[in-house]
């Protein structure tokens, strides 16, 4: 039989559990981007994950160069993972004269970029110094590993 302080104190430790599980369910985690470049001209590949919530939450990064007739697969840690699974991924492309963008029309599709230098965001209405605000486009996403990685696939055609 059990003491009141034993309870006391089991019951503590599985509140202490408790916690640490739920912290860690929602940290950070990676989005995996396999990006295919069926064009003849090198491209350079922007990605943005957007969620809306209480407080909307997001960011671009940039940028993954992908040679002519190859693919190349971009992982991105650090994403939050919960938000990526109620919102969205997009990505924006140019490579000489070609640009790959979002319809203006799409509820969240916008992002900064800068145009000639690497970059990353860490919320969808942060400015870029020199930067330049774009559309993005949205890609099919899926789920892997109880929702900690999401993992999409570009196919860029001419």
């Amino acid at each position: 039989m059990f003491g009141i302080n034993e309870i006391i104190k089991k019951g503590s430790l599985c509140l202490v559990a408790l916690v640490l599980f739920l912290c860690f369910a929602h940290e950070a985690s990676a989005a995996k981007v396999t990006v295919v470049n069926k064009t003849s001209v090198k491209v350079s590949v922007a990605l943005q994950w957007w969620a809306d919530g209480s407080v909307s939450r997001g960011g671009t990064k940039g940028w993954f160069g992908v040679k002519p007739g190859k693919s190349r697969t971009i992982v991105w840690n650090g994403i939050d993972g919960a938000a990526v699974q109620v919102g969205y991924m997009g990505f924006y492309a140019k490579g000489k004269g070609l640009v790959w963008s979002g319809d203006s029309s799409e509820l969240h599709g916008s992002g900064w970029i800068h145009p000639k230098k690497s970059f990353k965001t860490e919320n969808p209405d942060q400015a870029i110094p020199g930067g330049q605000k774009v559309n993005f486009r949205w890609f099919d996403i899926n789920f892997t590993d109880g929702g900690a990685r999401a993992v999409g696939r570009i196919v860029l055609r001419p």
